[in-house]
This record gives C-alpha cells, sequence and structure tokens, in this order.
C-alpha cells in the first residue's frame, strides 16, 4: 500500500518512509498560503459550528471545550474519553520537552478514522466527531484521526490511538505513563523464555454486536420508496429537499378512496416497511465485520482448544449476516458452536497488560 500511495517509492528506515505518509497526509488538505486565509480558517474552527470538534496549540497551551452543568458532555469536545486522552497525550508531550508549534485541527475520535471513503477522490473530510454525515465545507479542515479502518489511503493525518497509560494517570493518552507500562512489559515479557509460555493463540475480548431490533420504531417520515432508498444509500440531498418541499405544499382535498385502492396502497406501504427494514439490516451487518470476526475465532477455541485460547469477556454473537451470504452458512455455524459451549468461551476475568506475555501468540482482531 505504501508503494501504491506513493508511487513506488520504498526506500529509507521506518522513520522515513514514516515521515513520507505523514507528509502526504498533511497535503491531502487544501494548503494556505495567505495569512488571511489561516486566519478565516481558524475563525471558522473556533467558531460556535465547529469548536467542539477542534483542538488549538497556543503557545504550549491546549484549548478545547469542557463539559460543563447545563449541556450534554457529548456536545463537547471533552465530553468523550478519547478525546480526553488526546489532549494528555498532548499535554504529556509538552510536559517532557517537545516544542510544538501554535496549531489548529479538528479531530475525530471514532474507531472507523471516521472516513466514508470520498475524501480523496471528492476532497471531502470524513464526518467529526458526533456528526452522521460530511458536510459539504469540512474538506477545507486539517484533521487528526486514531485510525484507517480502510488503510492508509483514508484522509486525515493519523494520530496514536489513546488507549495507553491510563492505570497510573487516571486517564489514557499520558507519555510518561506510556513509556513507564512499556518499560514495565518487556521486562515481565523477558522473565518469560518462549518456550515455557502458553502455546495456544491467544486472545480476549468482547464478542458482540452493533445490531438493534430493526422491528421497533417507526418509519421516518420522509422515507419514499426508490427516493428513500437512494437517500439511505447517501444520495438524499436533492431527494430529501423534494420530500420537505412536497410536506410543506398545501394540503390537497381529499377524496374518497375504493376499498381497491385502499388494499394496494396498504400492499404498497407493506412492502415498503419490509424493503426499510431489509435495509438497515444491512446497514448493521456491514458494521459487525469485526464482530464477525471474533465470533469465528471464538469457534476455533471450541474446535480446537488445544490450538486456540481465544475467550469472550462478553458473548452476544451477530446474527445478521445477509451482506456476506456467502460466509452465512460458516457463520451461523460458529455461532451455534460458541452459544453451545458458552461456558468454554466466556472468561470474563481481568487481564493485565503483562498477562499476555503468557501466551507464545496472540491473535489481532479487529
Amino acid at each position: 500500500e505504501y508503494r501504491r500511495l506513493h508511487g513506488g517509492a520504498d526506500v529509507g528506515g521506518q522513520r522515513t518512509r514514516l515521515w513520507g505518509e505523514l507528509r502526504r497526509s498533511v497535503d491531502a488538505f487544501r494548503q494556505r498560503t495567505k495569512r488571511e486565509d489561516t486566519e478565516a480558517l481558524i475563525s471558522d474552527l473556533l467558531g460556535a459550528k465547529r469548536r467542539n470538534d477542534t483542538v488549538l496549540v497556543l503557545d504550549g497551551k491546549i484549548y478545547a471545550t469542557k463539559a460543563w452543568l447545563g449541556l450534554p458532555p457529548e456536545r463537547k469536545f471533552l465530553g468523550a474519553e478519547k478525546n480526553q486522552g488526546h489532549c494528555a497525550m498532548i499535554a504529556s508531550a509538552i510536559k517532557h520537552g517537545t516544542k510544538l508549534p501554535n496549531v489548529a485541527t479538528a479531530h475525530t475520535a471514532l474507531a472507523t478514522g471516521g472516513d466514508d471513503g470520498r475524501c480523496l477522490n471528492e476532497r471531502r473530510l470524513p464526518p467529526l466527531y458526533g456528526r452522521s454525515e460530511p458536510a459539504d465545507d469540512t474538506y477545507e479542515y486539517p484533521t487528526t484521526v486514531i485510525a484507517k479502518r480502510d488503510g492508509y489511503g483514508q484522509c486525515g493525518v493519523l494520530v496514536p490511538n489513546p488507549y495507553w497509560g491510563a492505570r497510573g494517570y487516571g486517564t489514557s493518552g499520558d507519555l510518561g505513563m506510556w513509556h513507564k507500562d512499556i518499560a514495565n512489559l518487556r521486562k515481565t515479557a523477558k522473565s518469560r523464555p518462549p518456550q515455557k509460555r502458553d502455546g495456544r493463540v491467544f486472545w480476549r475480548g468482547k464478542c458482540s454486536t452493533n445490531e438493534w431490533n430493526i422491528k421497533s420504531g417507526p418509519i421516518p417520515a420522509d422515507w419514499n420508496d426508490r427516493a428513500a432508498l437512494e437517500c439511505w444509500r447517501g444520495k438524499c440531498r436533492t431527494n430529501a429537499r423534494r420530500l420537505v418541499d412536497e410536506a410543506a405544499a398545501p394540503p390537497r382535498r381529499r377524496l374518497t378512496k375504493s376499498a381497491e385502492t385502499v388494499a394496494k396502497e396498504k400492499a404498497m406501504f407493506a412492502a415498503r416497511k419490509i424493503a426499510y427494514r431489509t435495509m438497515k439490516a444491512e446497514h448493521k451487518c456491514k458494521k459487525d465485520f469485526g464482530n464477525r470476526a471474533r465470533l469465528r475465532a471464538a469457534a476455533l477455541t471450541v474446535a480446537r482448544p488445544d490450538l486456540f485460547a481465544v475467550t469472550c469477556s462478553q458473548l452476544t454473537p451477530p446474527k445478521n449476516f445477509s451482506c456476506v451470504p456467502d460466509e452465512a452458512a460458516a457463520l451461523y455455524a460458529a455461532r451455534t458452536a460458541t452459544l453451545k459451549a458458552s461456558t468454554r468461551v466466556v472468561d470474563a476475568s481481568w487481564l493485565e497488560p503483562e498477562d499476555f506475555s503468557k501466551h507464545k501468540y496472540v491473535l489481532n482482531l479487529p
């Protein structure tokens, strides 16, 4: 992927390639060469519309909106735990002597990276934190991300996902605690030579689902056959506008309908209802790609407990496989096997990071 993104170049060491990729990510955003353009960007980022997605570093100090009494915490930047970790990381870098330039960026803490696949093609940024749809003008704003689910080609400047440093600091992201944790992990790992470790492939985490009961809740009022289908697929701007205009039009004189017409309308509504729920099910299925991988890994423990030690702290596996019909049979079999042998798969006991070095092999799952 690096060679593809960098024109076939694959020279230099790891640090050289790292800086090359960071520069490429930054260059994907529109560059400002005039002072007035930069001032307009900063004013926009710190304005009422954007400030809850923005981090500002100015003269070694960090500025971000803080949750306070009277507003829902999720509406403020520091209302999200990962955002707190991001600020803690920046603060600890400054504390340990890093000289940061004055900079303002938008930031998204979504595990997907927030990208909808259109960033580099249409020059549009992903939805920012707490926003469900990308806005027309978000391509203007340099954005940092903690993940790139679909590869480095996603837009955004990749920064560390602040999982670390929480045990001694109280919140994640502290670089000093990260350094201490890494040193302790290495010391523990050296005390456990590979030949004395458990030879089974190990993993521990939640085996859950993003599904919800798609039969509950009303169909949106603006949902209307083909227009709604296109809207659901992300092409809804003109269609939604037309539906709103139609809804705002003066009511027509009500006509008496025949029994046949009423029956046809009921049948059409039932078909629309089924289609809407089917689309929602497919949407949720696509979001469960990581949970499907966890389900199949847990099934390996059932089939070969001598080779695998994949256990789940929580077992609520997905059951909607409509988006992966070729894998459905294997996934249903894995689901049945893990639920029948749940006592062998579920292990809710707490593990410290040092415990992972008891195993020769550690599985990496999404």
